[in-house]
Order: structure tokens, then C-alpha cells, then sequence
């Protein structure tokens, strides 16, 4: 529909018609309230033609916007919070590298899932952050991820052979493997099809025995009154009436021995004999000196022999003497 307008022509005396245009429309002459409801149409809206000064707030929804509409660029800074992200949404590939710092991570949200292997070194563990293992307890395995410690026997050595059932049978593929004996670490490893003793270690430093070492355990066995082998009393006498009766002294402990000296007795012959044996780091006894005389009421000389790692020694008759028994009044074995 156009708009008519009807003119007078006063010179001719006549009414005639003409169409309203823009040339016929001032400037700045339309304004909101010369235009009707839903008149304006898309035809009528130039490109570009609307600016965000002409959309009043909350007037564009989701149905006005077109798929893939809104691209960064269309995004203010800080626009987007925590109300416009749905869960879930962000993905890994969302995330820059580094983004994740430790003011972003929730107290106790890292759980053992999140850790890699081995992703826990030395320099992850704060001083202090482990609790110190407490005096006179010994580590006795783990409950659950927590380390366990146990009372540390109190005077007691544990048993070699209650290990040696817990070891892996010969011809496994394993590596050197430790076993722990109270005051001691022996290391083992499989040779041949059978475990040989490769190494023993005392953590509180291996000793060189004392006099006092040897003294410190009464002897036994079945010499008659063993005990008087090493009581550091030469007035008390023990003696052997057959070949292989024998004393021996446990020190207790692992020490290095590397002399001896023995004090017999006036009634020996002399030619009666006597060795010292050493029970080794490969749990067996070995010959450490034969052919000891057995000897009258005096010191011998002070032998100074190989040394050697020992936990127990033993005195054995060897020869018989001619009174029908070996008799010893004192032996004594220690280090230099």
C-alpha cells in the first residue's frame, strides 16, 4: 500500500493525488511513534543494521541463535563462569599444558589412582613427612599401605633355619635376595641349584672380639665341665676322655678372631691333641688350628693365625693322651 497525498492547485482550481516517497520525507521526520506494531519486517532491516545498543538485555535467546553463531571472537573476557560449563564437559584436550597448578587441586582430591608407578621419589616426601621408626621396634612388614613396626626382640637371635623355609626354591630366576638376623644381614644368591652365603654385614659395624667376648658365655658341650673352658679360671679343670668330645663358646654376635692360647694341666702327657674350630658366615665349622698339644700348667705362647668372621668356636680332642684324657684348664680366643 503507498501513501496518497491529495495537493489543491490554486492556479488551476484543481485536487490532484501524489505518492508519499523518501524524497518526500524529511530527515529524522519517522520516529517510534509514527510506526505501527509489527510493522517493520526483515526486508526492511538493512545488514549490519542492528547494534547491541538496539537489543534490550535479555532479549536474545537460544531458538534466535544459528548453530556454530557464537565463536570466541564473540566472546567478552571473563564472560564464561562456573554456571555456563556443564558437567563434565571439559576434557583433557581442553586443558593447556601447565594449567592444572597445585592452587587448582582440592585438599585430599589426589588419591593412589592418580599416581603413576614409581611417580613418588625421595624429593616428593617433606622432612618429617614419615614417621620415624621408634626406639627398640623393628620394620615388620606393611598393613595396608602403612608400614608396621613390631617390638625388636630383647635378647634374642632369630633363627637362621626359620628363614632359610621362607626362601625361594632353588632354580627360581631371582635376584641376590637379604635375610636378617638380629644385629646381622647376611645376603644369599642361588649358585649351582643351592643358596651359598655371599656376604654378611653387622649394621652396628663387624668387631674384632675381646677377652671379654669370649668370656661372656659359659661354654658348653660334652667335655666334662665345660663350662671351666672359659670361666678365666685357671684352677678349675675340664677335660675330654674320648676323641671328638668337645666345648663350644657362642659369642653371641658375629667378631673377627685372630689368636689363641690354651692353659693345661701337670697331669697330661703331652702328647694328647686338641683343634680349634670356627663356625663361619657359610653356617658351617671349619678348622681354624689342629694339632694344639695338650700341654702342663702353663700358657702357651700367644698364636696370632688367620683371621677370620666367627659367631662360635669349639675345642675338640683330636688324639686321646696317654693319662686316657685331654685336660684343659683355660683357652682362650680373641682378637689382636
Amino acid at each position: 500500500m503507498a501513501l496518497l497525498v491529495v495537493l489543491y492547485d490554486s492556479s488551476t482550481g484543481l485536487y490532484k493525488t501524489q505518492k508519499v516517497g523518501s524524497a518526500q520525507i524529511a530527515d529524522g521526520a519517522v520516529v517510534s511513534a509514527k510506526i505501527g506494531a509489527n510493522v517493520i519486517a526483515t526486508p526492511h532491516i538493512a545488514n549490519q543494521g542492528i547494534l547491541s545498543a538496539s537489543i534490550g538485555a535479555g532479549i536474545v535467546g537460544t531458538p534466535h541463535l544459528a548453530n556454530q553463531a557464537i565463536t570466541s571472537a564473540k566472546i567478552a573476557a571473563n564472560a564464561i563462569g562456573g554456571p555456563h560449563i556443564l558437567d563434565g564437559s571439559i576434557l583433557g584436550a581442553d586443558l593447556a599444558n601447565q594449567a592444572v597448578v597445585s592452587a587448582k587441586i582440592g585438599a585430599l582430591a589426589v588419591g593412589a589412582p592418580h599416581l603413576a608407578a614409581l611417580s613418588i621419589v625421595s624429593g616428593k616426601v617433606a622432612s618429617g613427612g614419615l614417621a620415624p621408626l621408634t626406639s627398640g621396634k623393628i620394620w615388620a612388614g606393611f598393613t595396608g599401605n602403612m608400614p608396621r613396626e613390631e617390638d625388636k626382640p630383647a635378647g634374642a637371635t632369630l633363627s637362621l633355619s626359620g628363614l632359610t623355609s621362607n626362601r625361594p626354591v632353588a632354580g627360581a630366576v631371582i635376584e641376590d635376595t637379604l635375610y636378617y638376623e638380629i644385629d646381622t644381614i647376611l645376603t644369599y644368591k642361588i649358585v649351582a641349584g643351592a643358596w651359598v652365603l655371599q656376604s654378611i654385614t653387622d649394621p652396628w659395624s663387624l668387631a674384632n672380639a675381646t677377652l671379654a667376648d669370649f668370656q661372656a658365655n659359659a661354654a658348653t658341650g660334652d667335655l666334662t665341665s665345660p663350662l671351666y673352658v672359659n670361666d678365666n679360671n685357671t684352677a678349675t679343670i675340664a677335660y675330654g676322655t674320648a676323641t671328638n668330645k668337645y666345648a663350644e663358646i657362642d659369642f653371641g654376635k658375629w667378631v673377627k678372631i685372630n689368636q689363641w692360647r690354651m692353659y693345661g694341666n701337670n697331669a697330661n702327657v703331652g702328647d694328647g691333641r686338641w683343634k680349634i674350630q670356627y663356625y663361619g658366615t657359610d653356617l658351617v665349622y671349619h678348622d681354624w688350628k689342629t694339632g694344639i698339644v695338650a700341654n702342663k700348667s702353663v700358657w702357651s705362647a700367644m698364636d696370632v693365625i688367620t683371621e677370620v668372621t666367627c659367631k662360635k668356636v669349639k675345642l675338640i680332642v683330636t688324639t686321646l693322651d696317654s693319662q686316657a684324657q685331654n685336660d684343659v684348664r683355660e683357652l682362650e680366643v680373641y682378637h689382636s
